[in-house]
C-alpha cells in the first residue's frame, strides 16, 4: 500500500475533481492501491494495459529463452519467486509476487471499471484465462504518432531491425540468421542488454550494420529504404511500435507466425511469415524476399496503416471513457 502516494493523489482529486482517471502505468512508482482512494471518491477507472504485469512479475511471459506462463492462473505467482524474474531478485520477487497476491485477494483488479488493451491478442489471453472477471475489456490500437510517409524514395538493398536488444526481442535468433545467408544485409539501430555482443558480432560479419543510438527520424529514413523490417520476436509481443511505424512509412513487416502477430499481418499483402523458432524458416523467407521487389504490397500496407490512425484512436478512447463516466 503507497501512502505516500496516496496521499498526494487525494490532494490533487480535491483540486482537480476529476470525472474520470485513465491510468497508463501504475508500477513501479504507483500500485493498485490507489485504486480504492478512486473508488471512495466515486471516480471511475479505465487502465491502459501495455504489458503482462497484472499476473507476471517479470511482465513479459518470456526467461531463460522461452514463453513462459507459469504464473497464469495462479493467485500467488510463486514460480517468479524461485526463478527471480523480477529484477533478478528473489526477495523482490516475494515482495511483487505478495502484492499482485494481496490486491487479487482484495478484488481491488475489480474495481476498474474498464481495462483498454493495445491488441486483440492481449485481450484475448487475458480473457481466455479468466484474469480480469468483472471488468469490461477493450482493445484500441497505438497510434503512429508522427507524419506518414508520403515521399517517393529508392529502395535499398537492406532489411531493417529496430528496437530493444533483448532476449526476447529474438535478437541472438536474428543475428544467426543473418550469419549463414549469402548477401542479404541487415541494418540494425537500438540498444540493451545485448548490445555489447551484437557489437561483437557484427564485427565479424561485413553482411550487418549496427549503430546504437539514431534520432528518430533518421531511423524513419532507413525505414523508407528498407526492403523491409524485420521482428523476430520470440515472445507475446503486445503491440511492436516498430510495426506500426514500418506501416506508416509503407514498408511490409518479417514476423514469426504466432500470438498477435497473426491478427496484425496479412501475409503476402503487410507482411511475410516464418515459422516460430526456426532459424532456418526466417532464412528461406529473407532469401526470397531479397530476390524480389516487394512494391506490390504497398497498396495493402498503406489501407492496413489507417487503422493506426489518431483521430480513430481517440474516437475509440473518448468513447471508452464516456461509458465509464455514464456507468458510474
Amino acid at each position: 500500500w503507497n501512502f505516500p502516494v496516496e496521499k498526494e493523489l487525494d490532494k490533487v482529486i480535491k483540486e482537480f475533481k476529476p470525472d474520470l482517471v485513465y491510468s497508463q502505468n501504475i508500477y513501479p512508482l504507483i500500485n493498485p492501491s490507489v485504486y480504492h482512494l478512486f473508488k471512495r471518491y466515486g471516480i471511475p477507472v479505465v487502465q491502459q494495459v501495455s504489458n503482462y504485469r497484472l499476473f507476471c512479475p517479470k511482465m513479459t511471459l518470456f526467461r531463460d529463452n522461452h514463453v513462459c506462463q507459469d504464473c497464469v492462473n495462479r493467485r500467488f505467482p510463486y514460480p517468479s519467486v524461485i526463478h527471480a524474474c523480477y529484477q533478478n531478485s528473489r526477495v523482490a520477487s516475494m515482495v511483487f509476487s505478495l502484492a499482485i497476491f494481496f490486491h487479487k485477494v482484495i478484488g481491488t483488479f475489480e474495481i476498474v471499471k474498464h481495462y483498454v488493451f493495445l491488441s486483440k491478442f492481449v485481450k484475448d489471453y487475458h480473457t481466455e484465462h479468466r484474469l480480469l472477471k468483472s471488468s469490461k475489456l477493450t482493445d484500441i490500437s497505438t497510434p503512429f504518432f508522427g507524419k506518414s510517409n508520403k515521399s517517393v524514395v529508392r529502395q535499398g538493398d537492406f532489411f531493417l531491425f529496430v528496437g530493444r536488444l533483448s532476449e526476447e526481442k529474438g535478437i541472438l535468433f536474428l543475428l544467426e540468421a543473418f550469419e549463414k545467408i549469402g548477401d542479404a544485409k541487415l541494418v540494425m539501430v537500438g540498444d540493451g542488454p545485448y548490445k555489447g555482443f551484437v557489437k561483437r558480432f557484427v564485427k565479424r560479419q561485413k553482411n550487418i550494420t549496427y549503430y546504437e543510438n539514431m534520432p528518430r527520424e533518421k531511423v524513419f529514413v532507413l525505414m523508407k529504404k528498407a526492403k523491409a523490417v524485420i521482428i523476430p520476436s520470440l515472445g507475446f509481443d503486445v503491440l511492436p511500435n516498430v510495426l506500426i511505424e514500418a506501416y506508416a512509412h509503407h514498408r511490409p513487416v518479417i514476423v514469426p507466425f504466432f500470438a498477435g502477430f497473426k491478427n496484425l499481418v496479412t501475409e503476402g499483402k503487410t507482411g511475410l511469415f516464418y515459422e516460430a523458432g526456426s532459424k532456418e524458416s526466417l532464412r528461406s523467407v529473407i532469401t526470397k524476399a531479397n530476390g524480389k521487389h516487394l512494391k506490390k504490397m504497398v497498396p495493402y500496407i498503406i489501407k492496413e496503416s489507417k487503422k493506426y490512425g489518431i483521430t480513430d484512436h481517440y474516437k475509440l478512447l473518448i468513447s471508452t471513457m464516456k461509458n465509464a463516466i455514464n456507468e458510474k
